[in-house]
C-alpha cells in the first residue's frame, strides 16, 4: 500500500482512545465523508484526561478547565452538536503575580479582558507589541527567551511565566517554542520580525478558515466551558457518533499487526481485521506496546518520552470569598512559596459556582511522598501568605497525575520529528492525541479538523466506484 493512494483506498478506520482527540477526529472524519467506517477502541473510559466529579454539588474538573477559542471551530461544534445553551463564556477577569510576599496586580488595566491568553497571543500582540522587531525562532529556543527578547523581562516574570504553568505544567524555559508553535514559528521565521509573523500567521488562519466547511472567519473569542463541564462535550461527541453508526468497542487494544494492505489490531481475547488506517491517540506510554509487532524502534522511543507531574488541587468554602480571592488567575513566585503554581478562581466562571467560592490550584511536580493532609497545610501556608485568608476549605480535594504532559523542551522537537519520520514508512498510521499535539484542548480541536480535512476528497471518488 502505497503512501500517495493510502488516502482513495480508505474505507475503514480503526481510532485507538475515546479521548477528546479521538473522538473528534471521528466526528470531523464523518462530517466529511460519512460513508467511512470508522471503530473507536478504548480500553479504560471515554473522556481520557478530560473528566472530573460532584464535591460540595459543584462539579470539578479532574484536567482542562475549558477551551480559548481562537478559530471558528468551537462555534461550529457547539452549533452542530446543539451545546448552545450548555455554553459558558468566562466573566472579565484579571490576570495577578505574587510577588516577594505580596499580591502584585499588572500596571494599569494591561491584562483586563474577556478573552483568555492564547487569544491575546494570536490576535493582540502586534498591536501592543512588534513594532517591527526581527526577531527569529530555532530550534531549542525557550519560551522563556523568546518572551524574554521579544517583550523585555517584565511581561516574561508577569506572564510568560504564569501561561506556560497553565498550559504546559512547567516553567517557560522548559518549553520549545518550535515544539508548541510550529505554524506560528514558521511565519516568524519567513517575515524576519514577530510583527509581520503574527499578521501572515492570521491572514492564512483567516483564508483557511473562511475557505473550509465551515466557511467562516468570524467567530466568538474567549474562554469557554459547558454547564455540565468539559465532561458534557465529551458526551454529546460520543452521542452523535453513535448516531452516524460510529462503532465503540471498549476493550483494550495490545498489540497491531499488519497484513499486506490492511491492519489488524490484538486484544487478550479479540481479532479484529481488515483495517486500512489507524489514528493513534492514546499517550505515547500506552502506544508503545502496539508497535511492538511493526516496530521495535517506534517502541522504545515512545517509551523514552518524558513527562512533567502535575497536580491539580480544589478548595470550596460554602460561602462567597471573591472579594479576598479577586478575580482571574494568580501565579505566586515559586521561591517565595512552598507550593507554588497556578491559581485560579471560581469568579471565571460564576455561574458555575453556585454561590460558592473555588480556588484551583495547580501543583506541579512530584508530591507522591505527601498526603493529602500534609498538601493541605501547605497550601494553607501559601495561601494565607497570598490573601490572609485562615479558613480552612469546607471541602477540599487533590488529583494527582504523575504524567500530565510530556517534556516540550529543545529536545522534543528534534526527537517528534525523527519518531513521526519512522512512523511515517508505516502509510496509513496517524499518530495524535495531546503528546504529539500538545495539550490545548483548542489545538486538539484543530488538530482533529485537520487530520480530518484529508479524507474529505475520497467522498466523490467512493461515490463514483
Amino acid at each position: 500500500m502505497e503512501a500517495d493512494n493510502c488516502w482513495a483506498d480508505m474505507k475503514k478506520i480503526a481510532i485507538i482512545g475515546a479521548g477528546l482527540s479521538g473522538l473528534l477526529t471521528a466526528w470531523f472524519i464523518k462530517k466529511v465523508n460519512k460513508e467511512i467506517e470508522i471503530t473507536i477502541f478504548e480500553a479504560h473510559k471515554k473522556g481520557g484526561k478530560i473528566s472530573g466529579e460532584k464535591l460540595e454539588g459543584l462539579y470539578l474538573e479532574r484536567g482542562a478547565a475549558g477551551i480559548f477559542s481562537t478559530n471558528p471551530l468551537l462555534d461550529y461544534v457547539v452549533d452542530e452538536l446543539k451545546l448552545n445553551d450548555q455554553l459558558v463564556k468566562a466573566h472579565e477577569y484579571r490576570l495577578n503575580t505574587v510577588k516577594q510576599e505580596y499580591m502584585q496586580k499588572p500596571p494599569g488595566d494591561f491584562f483586563k479582558c474577556d478573552n483568555y491568553l492564547f487569544s491575546f497571543i494570536t490576535g493582540g500582540w502586534q498591536n501592543l507589541f512588534g513594532q517591527g522587531k526581527k526577531v527569529s525562532v530555532w530550534n531549542g529556543l525557550s519560551l522563556h527567551d523568546f518572551f524574554k527578547s521579544s517583550f523585555g523581562e517584565t511581561f516574561t516574570e508577569l506572564y510568560g511565566s504564569v501561561y506556560s504553568r497553565f498550559v504546559f505544567g512547567c516553567e517557560p524555559s522548559d518549553v520549545d517554542v518550535k515544539s508548541v508553535f510550529p505554524e506560528l514559528s514558521d511565519s516568524i521565521n519567513r517575515q524576519g520580525s514577530f510583527k509581520k509573523g503574527i499578521d501572515d500567521f492570521i491572514s492564512h488562519e483567516r483564508s483557511f478558515w473562511k475557505s473550509s466547511i465551515i466557511q467562516k472567519e468570524n467567530y466568538n473569542a474567549g474562554f469557554f466551558n459547558f454547564k455540565g463541564g468539559m465532561f458534557a462535550l465529551i458526551e454529546a461527541l460520543e452521542h452523535d457518533l453513535k448516531h452516524m453508526g460510529v462503532k465503540f468497542e471498549y476493550s483494550k487494544i495490545q498489540t497491531i499487526t499488519r497484513d499486506r494492505e490492511t491492519y489488524t489490531l490484538h486484544s487478550k481475547s479479540s481479532r479484529y481485521s481488515s483495517y486500512s488506517d489507524i489514528i493513534m491517540t492514546p499517550q505515547a506510554h500506552d502506544q508503545a506496546p502496539l508497535w511492538k509487532e511493526l516496530d521495535k524502534s517506534v517502541t522504545a522511543d515512545l517509551n523514552n518520552f518524558r513527562y512533567f507531574a502535575s497536580n491539580t488541587v480544589y478548595f470550596v468554602w460554602n460561602n462567597d470569598m471573591s472579594k479576598k480571592l479577586g478575580t482571574g488567575f494568580i501565579a505566586p513566585q515559586k521561591e517565595k512559596f512552598t507550593m507554588y503554581g497556578l491559581m485560579n478562581f471560581s469568579s471565571v466562571f460564576p455561574d458555575l459556582a453556585d454561590g460558592k467560592s473555588v480556588l484551583k490550584i495547580t501543583v506541579p511536580g512530584d508530591i507522591s511522598l505527601l498526603g493529602d493532609d500534609d498538601i493541605l497545610q501547605l497550601l494553607m501556608q501559601d495561601i494565607k501568605k497570598s490573601y490572609g485568608i485562615t479558613v480552612r476549605p469546607d471541602a477540599f480535594t487533590i488529583y494527582r497525575d504523575p504524567k500530565a504532559y510530556p517534556v516540550m523542551d529543545g529536545k522534543y522537537s528534534d526527537y517528534r520529528k525523527e519518531l513521526l519520520s519512522k512512523v511515517a514508512h508505516f502509510p496509513c498510521i496517524h499518530l495524535h492525541g495531546a503528546d504529539i499535539t500538545g495539550p490545548l484542548p483548542a489545538e486538539i480541536m484543530r488538530r482533529s479538523f485537520m487530520l480530518a480535512q484529508k479524507y474529505s476528497s475520497i467522498q466523490s471518488e467512493q461515490a463514483a466506484s
